[in-house]
């Protein structure tokens, strides 16, 4: 597997975040959760999950594997899980702490359901050679339009992030053998997967 360099992995994660910016300030979409990844070959490509995967935590164990088999299919080394979501707002945080809820009790709490909810975007970068980055946006939906606001206390530094949906990279390549032929698979070389072309 080629390790990119980090001027790589900045020129894909631009890639991407132009893609996604447009297409909600230019296309007025949503984003489903979606993997992208960069091609051995230098193409980029969106592989769109499926929403009802998120319905539970066994359906997201199995997107999660689909997940680390189409990065171990395409032998992708550098990839973007992209989603939506919900978090519950500093202040809703604070007012929750000041209430006496335990910090178990408030990881229990769905988000989504909360009154000071906060949509937001997340992209999580991550390269074959550890190399991991973070981008969170707050999603302000006014009327027609939509804004992304960077959020401030997510950075780069992404040490000690664990989840189901982190760490893909070293997840699908951690037993992997290497064939001579791709320096990917166990010898056995898979076709080319299908998926849409993004620029």
């Amino acid at each position: 597997m080629v390790k990119p360099t980090r001027e790589q992995f900045n020129d894909f994660k631009l890639a991407v975040l132009k893609f996604v910016t447009d297409l909600y300030l230019v296309h007025n979409k949503d984003l489903h959760p979606s993997l992208l990844l960069l091609t051995p070959e230098g193409y980029r490509k969106i592989f769109p999950l499926p929403m009802r995967g998120f319905e539970n935590q066994h359906s997201k164990d199995n997107v999660a594997d689909l997940i680390l088999n189409l990065i171990r299919e395409s032998k992708t080394n550098m990839i973007c899980f992209a989603s939506e979501g919900w978090c519950i707002s500093k202040s809703g945080l604070k007012e929750l702490d000041d209430s006496g809820v335990t910090k178990e009790d408030i990881l229990k709490i769905q988000p989504s359901k909360h009154k000071d909810k906060i949509e937001i975007l997340s992209l999580f970068f991550e390269s074959y050679d550890g190399k991991s980055s973070l981008m969170a946006f707050t999603i302000n939906r006014d009327n027609e339009s939509v804004r992304l606001i960077p959020r401030e206390e997510f950075n780069d530094d992404v040490e000690g992030c664990e989840g189901r949906f982190t760490n893909l990279m070293r997840k699908a390549y951690r037993d992997e053998d290497i064939c001579d032929d791709c320096n990917v698979c166990d010898g056995n070389c898979k076709e080319d997967l299908n998926s849409e072309d993004y620029d």
